[in-house]
């Protein structure tokens, strides 16, 4: 008699462990992508009504490198964690302005007096050439910028940029590809690690 019971015990769970892998598998559904054209709403994170509302620091949930505004960081964005040269721009010629209720990142216009620009005007994408030991300064021709000698996975995302003459000013140009691969390698080196 015990031997039966064993044996219709183990048989009993084998038929559910059976049965519990033979549910019908759902099929994956697949993520909406948003539409990138339309305006963000005021529950967005990239909102805003003026350049205050609009703030570029820390890290966001996913792990990339945060650009939206003010109420959305307070609550969602790690601030200890940095995204080196991404706010500023790598030669500190980006801010961050509010345009049709959206946070973006802007090439800073510079003052031009006299028809003379700062040390990196130019007048055509020539005038400009990449610079710095790592390769990530976009700068006049001749200026010869000295930077420190090291290596972070992100630098290899400016070979999908172009250093250009933009608004008189020798700036990398904004590709979403350049963009893109900025978040992704970010948050590989969630630790901002270089390579000296």
């Amino acid at each position: 008699m015990k031997k039966t019971n064993l044996i219709l015990t183990v048989a009993l769970i084998s038929l559910m462990i059976v049965l519990a892998g033979c549910e019908t598998p759902k099929r994956p559904v697949a993520p909406i992508k948003p539409d990138i054209t339309q305006l963000p709403t005021e529950d967005s994170k990239t909102f805003c009504s003026i350049d205050d509302d609009c703030i570029c620091s820390g890290k966001d949930k996913d792990g990339s490198c945060f650009l939206g505004n003010k109420d959305y960081y307070e609550t969602n964005v790690d601030k200890e964690k940095q995204c080196p040269d991404f706010c500023g721009g790598i030669a500190g010629n980006l801010e961050v302005k509010c345009v049709e209720n959206n946070c973006k990142q802007m090439v800073k216009k510079e003052n031009v007096i006299n028809d003379q620009t700062d040390k990196n005007g130019c007048a055509k994408d020539s005038d400009c050439e990449v610079g710095g030991c790592s390769g990530t300064i976009c700068e006049k021709k001749g200026s010869r910028t000295i930077t420190t000698c090291e290596y972070r996975p992100e630098y290899s995302c400016y070979k999908l940029t172009e250093c250009s003459c933009v608004e008189s000013k020798c700036s990398w140009i904004e590709k979403q590809e350049f963009v893109r691969c900025l978040n992704e390698k970010s948050k590989e080196n969630k630790d901002n690690e270089a390579v000296w």
